[in-house]
């Protein structure tokens, strides 16, 4: 990973983040020629299971950042910027019985019988690009405004009529114990209200045909069900109100109430 920032002005700069997660495991299973034949595909010399997964993540991101104030009653923190994210997962497995005139309990897949072995190769990948910005303007220490909003083009939407989508948010907080002089027991005291809507992609494939491959015919054949063509991103939208206190110093309170609502979710149900 690496992060470079730079100072364009006191109250201005901007910065950059970079990442990149490789995650590579190899699982196998090894039964030996004393084990069951009803395990080992009958075969009384061994069987032997190799799979290697190989995931990895690249991410991205470059913000421009604004903290600044205007006097002494007003100030400003904001924030502009773009990211990519992109997610890759790909597995190759062999599995299969050690074949008859093959070394027993010898396991690679060389030694394997060629007519029940079976090889498979599986992999996707996902990308979301976004751009995003902030704004938190602040009065006399003790009232903020905060909007915030996000748009993202995420891969799984290719194939559907909605290509991206936009979720803002806007929050109010006012911080009575900088407005009033409180009894002493409210050393602090901050009330909030909230309004957010986010937005999540269905999972890949839904709307675009793919093809399954069939270890018994050897055969690649069409997905069981339909692809989708009028399917939208999940959206929940959430209410929010609370207040956090520090009584005496010591004492911390949080209290929140807050009403979600989910539309758009998409399941995969099995059919009988």
């Amino acid at each position: 990973s690496a992060a470079l920032s730079y100072d364009i002005l006191p109250w201005l700069n901007v910065s950059g983040r970079a990442r990149i997660d490789n995650t590579n495991s190899v699982y196998t299973q090894k039964l030996y020629a004393s084990s069951n034949t009803t395990i080992t595909e009958g075969s009384s010399q061994g069987h032997y299971t190799e799979i290697t997964n190989a995931d990895e993540q690249i991410y991205a991101d470059v913000m421009l950042n604004v903290n600044k104030t205007f006097g002494e009653e007003w100030s400003l923190v904001a924030n502009v910027g773009a990211s990519i994210n992109d997610v890759r997962s790909r597995e190759l497995s062999y599995r299969g019985p050690i074949r008859d005139s093959g070394v027993p309990n010898l396991f690679t897949v060389f030694d394997l019988d060629r007519e029940k072995s079976r090889a498979q190769k599986w992999g996707w990948q996902e990308q979301t690009q976004s751009l995003f910005g902030s704004v938190e303007v602040g009065w006399r220490s003790m009232l903020y405004l905060t909007v915030t909003g996000r748009n993202d083009w995420a891969s799984q939407l290719a194939g559907s009529p909605q290509k991206s989508f936009f979720y803002p948010s806007v929050g109010l907080s006012w911080i009575p114990t900088a407005t009033f002089d409180l009894p002493d027991a409210f050393t602090y005291l901050k009330l909030r209200a909230s309004f957010s809507s986010v937005g999540i992609p269905f999972p890949r494939f839904l709307t675009t045909p793919t093809y399954a491959y069939d270890e018994t015919t050897q055969q690649w054949l069409p997905t069981t069900f339909r692809e989708i063509g009028q399917l939208y991103p999940e959206r929940t939208k959430t209410w929010e109100v609370g207040l956090d206190a520090r009584l005496w110093n010591d004492l911390r309170l949080s209290a929140s109430w807050y009403l979600a609502d989910t539309s758009n979710q998409t399941f995969q149900p099995t059919v009988s």
